[in-house]
């Protein structure tokens, strides 16, 4: 048997629905018990308090007829003083009405003194007994003749015991007016609960559908975005979970159509730069082999150099490639960076100097031991040294800074003019991306230089940014945690 299959709108509606089915539940089984277990609390205390009333009446009429006879022969009369004494208890006559049934002995229009806005009256819950506990007047009316169930008060006449008047609250109501208040009451809450319910139902509709909208409109974006389509997006509204998702869908989308962009630039760049050494190439050995030119020393070796050239773009692709893939095997091992700096500046200061470049190095430590891979990040500095050197103007200076507190390290590289633009900063660290202005592709590389560094540095939990130097030119700030205990 195939199970039916649900959308999301009507899942929220069977909760919401489900939900309130199970509240209103719950709310009228604890009304029905409150309504039970309260009124006979009720005629509890209404009972305690019609004992108190009718007490000194029956003292003073057995002290008046030395016996309880009169009420024994006449029922009537009994039952009036209940009716009188519960009607006072209660609070449902006031005095002058309270005299008018004790004068006329409980006529009959008030016989049913507005039942149907109070309480039905249990007026048979009352018993009178001798001083032996015999009941003489009134009936227990619970599932047995137990006297013990019945809360019994003392009669007396000068201290001297006449009798007992008690009262009982049955385990559970018998008289026809109870059983009816109850059932109304019951029923009035059973229809309340219904329309509760039909309104919840109704109500759930349109809200699980509010409440889906957005995801819907999550789903199509998907379904567009699987399709290669980057440039969908999601309307962004409020500050919930949904709202958050979409816009991590968003971020998602344009970093999917960032990639995209930038693969469609990796494949057109690459292209470029391979084109130029091997299109030289070709047309070198055309020219031999045509005769126009001769193999001699001259052209052999620039040959040599275009294929250097190529050799390095290649060597530099396969960084790159590896760095990002996470393919670099890194070895890291206690190394003072601030030695590490001052060899690799000593390494090529010669060639500083020989295109007239002052390079100068900085520290507020004496040592930095750091956990780091000392090949790679020999590396990384002779890359940005390299960059500042090949893209300086002369006379110039280009100036290490390193500086250390008790939570990272910072390495700064900057040189003088010329610089780069603001837009193009951020771009800087992009595979084969070359600002196009004084920095360009003939006295540099191929732009990969700087990618690999960026690698190096995120593969030892740091960061980079690059910004404007106060010398005129470029400045990189690398950024790495410090450990101590190195």
């Amino acid at each position: 048997m195939q199970i039916p299959k649900f959308n999301l709108a009507l899942k929220l509606w069977l909760v919401l629905f489900f939900s309130s089915t199970t509240l209103v539940t719950g709310l009228l089984f604890w009304v029905q018990y409150s309504l039970d277990h309260g009124f006979k609390h009720y005629v509890a205390r209404v009972s305690e308090a019609q004992i108190q009333l009718i007490k000194p009446k029956l003292e003073k009429m057995y002290k008046y007829d030395d016996s309880w006879q009169t009420l024994i022969e006449n029922p009537r009369r009994w039952w009036n003083l209940q009716r009188i004494t519960w009607f006072q208890a209660s609070g449902l006559a006031s005095e002058d009405e309270l005299e008018e049934l004790e004068e006329r002995h409980l006529p009959r229009s008030h016989k049913d003194h507005d039942q149907r806005k109070k309480p039905p009256l249990p007026l048979g819950n009352l018993v009178l007994a001798d001083k032996h506990h015999n009941i003489l007047v009134g009936k227990i009316r619970g599932d047995s003749d137990d006297k013990d169930d019945i809360t019994w008060q003392n009669l007396s006449i000068n201290g001297k015991t006449i009798g007992f008047v008690g009262f009982e609250i049955p385990k559970r109501l018998k008289s026809q007016s109870e059983l009816h208040f109850l059932r109304n009451q019951t029923n009035n809450f059973v229809v309340i609960g219904l329309l509760a319910l039909i309104a919840s139902a109704a109500f759930a509709f349109p809200l699980a559908a509010i409440l889906v909208k957005p995801v819907q409109k999550l789903q199509r974006a998907t379904a567009r975005l699987i399709d290669g389509k980057y440039d969908a997006r999601v309307e962004i509204r409020g500050q919930d979970e949904i709202a958050t998702l979409g816009k991590y869908f968003n971020e998602l989308a344009q970093t999917l159509e960032a990639n995209r962009e930038q693969r469609k630039r990796w494949v057109a760049d690459i292209s470029h730069e391979l084109r130029t050494p091997v299109t030289f190439l070709k047309g070198q050995i055309e020219a031999f082999i045509d005769g126009i030119r001769k193999p001699n020393k001259d052209n052999l070796e620039a040959l040599n150099t275009h294929i250097n050239q190529l050799t390095q773009l290649i060597n530099d692709l396969y960084q790159l490639s590896v760095s990002e893939l996470g393919a670099l095997n890194y070895q890291k091992h206690e190394t003072d960076l601030k030695a590490l700096v001052d060899q690799v500046r000593t390494t090529v200061e010669p060639a500083f100097i020989e295109k007239g470049l002052n390079l100068r190095f900085s520290s507020n430590v004496d040592r930095v031991s750091m956990l780091i891979d000392r090949q790679r990040f020999e590396q990384l500095l002779l890359n940005l040294l390299n960059n500042s050197l090949n893209y300086t103007d002369a006379p110039g200076q280009v100036e290490l800074l390193l500086e250390k507190n008790d939570r990272k390290v910072m390495l700064v590289i900057q040189d003088s003019a010329p610089s780069v633009d603001v837009i193009h900063l951020g771009k800087l660290f992009d595979p084969l991306y070359r600002a196009e202005n004084s920095r360009n592709r003939n006295s540099g590389g191929a732009g990969i230089g700087l990618a690999i560094v960026k690698n190096i540095v995120i593969a030892h939990d740091g960061t980079i940014k690059a910004e404007s130097s106060s010398l005129g030119g470029l400045k990189i700030i690398i950024e790495l945690p410090f450990i101590s205990g190195y």
